[in-house]
């Protein structure tokens, strides 16, 4: 484990709330999403992520059905993933990243397939964190410049236990859906978070992001 999955899971040990109390949630199409790829991925699907986690509340809050528009806490569908990690040997963020890129592929399918109306990167670049910030229900994303193969966001009001996993679903979903659009050698890369503060007992950051594609 690197220094960085490290950081990432201590962070999310230490947050104060129980499964599906804190005040911060993600819509539940990306908890289905979650299970979908477990079950069809990961050796014994997402019973054995369950039981790799070790965690019985978690397991307990995994055990209700979840409706894709409705948001649920957004702390346990970041924990779980640890389990994930450990029974496919890998890394916790590389994970997450590689569900995540699964998880965007399936969203242009669905969700957002009137995406793939649009001709170029450039007129998607500005709505892709705006889309991603959908999801939940805290926070916002500006974005603070745009150019032909660049972009920067600032993805605000962001729990610091939650930064390392949201810039791991981050970058790689910008990136499936930046080359999806025409943008070729796509590369996203969030930046050093900022402080803004505390809300509901947790440090609260802002996170940078930049996009470059050719």
């Amino acid at each position: 484990m690197n220094e960085v999955d490290e950081r990432a899971i201590a962070g999310l040990m230490e947050i104060p709330w129980p499964p599906g109390q804190s005040p911060f949630h993600i819509k539940g199409v990306a908890y289905r999403g979650h299970v979908e790829y477990c079950d069809r991925i990961v050796p014994g699907g997402h019973a054995a992520v369950l039981a790799a986690l070790g965690r019985p509340d978690v397991t307990k809050f995994f055990s209700q059905p979840f409706l894709a528009s409705t948001r649920y806490d957004v702390f346990p569908l970041a924990m779980v993933g640890i389990g994930a990690a450990r029974v496919m040997r890998t890394g916790y963020l590389e994970f997450v990243r590689e569900r995540t890129r699964w998880q965007a592929n399936e969203d242009v399918k669905g969700v957002y397939r009137w995406l793939l109306g649009f001709t170029t990167p450039e007129m998607i670049g500005g709505r892709l964190q705006r889309l991603i910030a959908q999801y939940f229900d805290f926070g916002d994303v500006i974005v603070e410049e745009s150019s032909k193969g660049y972009i920067r966001t600032l993805r605000r009001g962001l729990p610091r236990p939650l930064t390392d996993w949201y810039a791991a679903v981050s970058e790689p979903y910008v990136e499936v859906l930046l080359g999806m659009a025409g943008g070729k050698n796509v590369r996203c890369t969030s930046l050093a978070p900022s402080p803004e503060g505390r809300a509901h007992g947790v440090d609260i950051v802002s996170l940078p992001f930049e996009a470059r594609w050719a």
